[in-house]
């Protein structure tokens, strides 16, 4: 019997990296704009789609820099990208948690609700700043 030698498993490279966060991301808001969507308090979707855009434009700064090629794609900022692409997650369960809140009349926790996810998107944003096309 002969040995045989396995193939190493090497990490993704930059690209493939940023690639991955990037569509991670963009998963994320598709599925915040899509459980907005559905809800039926004509006035919180609104107020829902509101944070939505604060989302859409971090999401739309870091596609255009990751399709520059004059920008360098360093771990440090795919990380970001990645952990923006966690708190768009969360920033889903906040605005479904104010749909129930709404739905079943709790003002304050819709309020508290609201504040999470305002604090949510604002973290999006910074984590997203630094990310710009120009290189």
């Amino acid at each position: 019997m002969r040995w045989r030698a396995r193939p190493t498993v090497t990490a993704p490279g930059p690209p493939l990296a940023w690639e991955r966060s990037v569509g991670r991301l963009r998963r994320a808001v598709d599925r915040y704009d899509d459980q907005v969507a559905l809800m039926p308090d004509r006035r919180l979707r609104i107020e829902l789609r509101e944070h939505g855009e604060g989302l859409r434009t971090a999401l739309v700064r870091v596609s255009d820099c990751a399709q520059n090629p004059r920008v360098t794609h360093d771990p440090v900022n795919q990380r970001a990208v990645a952990r923006a692409a966690t708190l768009c997650a969360h920033a889903i369960e906040a605005a479904m948690l104010a749909n129930d809140a709404s739905w079943h009349g709790r003002p304050r926790e819709l309020t508290r609700c609201l504040d999470a996810l305002t604090t949510l998107v604002k973290a999006v944003r910074e984590l997203t700043d630094g990310h710009h096309p120009q290189g």
